[in-house]
């Protein structure tokens, strides 16, 4: 039985931040909350088709909750949810529950297991010689400094033809707090790599470092609840 106590009933609901969950909710027409953000920059080609197809659930009113989602508890055996914002919380409840991701979600300890199993780390260049090239993208077999993005900077006005760089690695926790994998060897590792590609005295400074964990999830599905990942 329903509870009218519920601020939304929906039959199918989807949870996760990545591109899968708004790819399945949007194929599906269903409705998704985004536990946490999503772990794209603009810059990614993915980020584009995540953008386009959020909004047009947005639009459709399956993904009514703007506001940054701080928790959500879920109660199994009622077939509902608490979600918690910054500034509001309310209860759905529902049907079939589609999970894409752990983050912020409490209430399912005992079925779930998460191992951290390494992360995706992002350091931002602003390119301060040798930003004036043809270059779009270098891949490369490594895992630190696996793939190096160009993009036009934003630093200066108007419409300039000068880039700015952010380079990717996957590290493991070791790695991460080791001397050898910091924003300082991954920035001399870029400008040897730019060097190797025919850019002249490469001058690159830090902006920002971005790490994000990348965790794997057991899952044991049960009351209508499914793992999707």
């Amino acid at each position: 039985m329903k509870n009218s106590a519920a601020d939304f009933q929906w039959q199918d609901l989807v949870i996760g931040p990545c591109i899968e969950s708004v790819r399945f909710a949007h194929e599906h027409k269903f409705f998704l909350v985004k536990n946490t953000s999503p772990p794209y920059h603009s810059y990614e080609g993915v980020q584009e088709e995540w953008a386009a197809k959020a909004y047009d659930l947005y639009n459709i009113g399956k993904s009514p909750v703007v506001e940054k989602v701080t928790s959500i508890r879920v109660d199994p055996e009622q077939k509902n949810l608490k979600v918690f914002t910054d500034y509001d919380h309310f209860t759905i409840e529902y049907d079939s529950l589609h999970l894409f991701n752990m983050d912020n979600i409490y209430g399912l300890e005992q079925e779930t297991k998460t191992e951290l199993i390494g992360y995706r780390v992002l350091d931002w260049f602003d390119v301060r010689a040798a930003g004036l090239h043809d270059l779009d993208e270098i891949t490369l077999d490594n895992d630190f400094i696996k793939n190096i993005r160009f993009f036009k900077t934003c630093r200066l006005d108007g419409d300039q033809p000068y880039k700015d760089l952010v380079c990717e690695s996957f590290l493991t926790e070791k790695q991460l707090k080791s001397v050898d994998f910091t924003d300082t060897m991954a920035r001399f590792k870029t400008i040897s790599i730019l060097e190797e590609r025919g850019l002249e005295k490469p001058k690159l400074e830090l902006w920002k470092r971005d790490v994000y964990p990348i965790k794997e999830t057991i899952y044991k599905e049960q009351n209508s609840i499914y793992w999707r990942r």
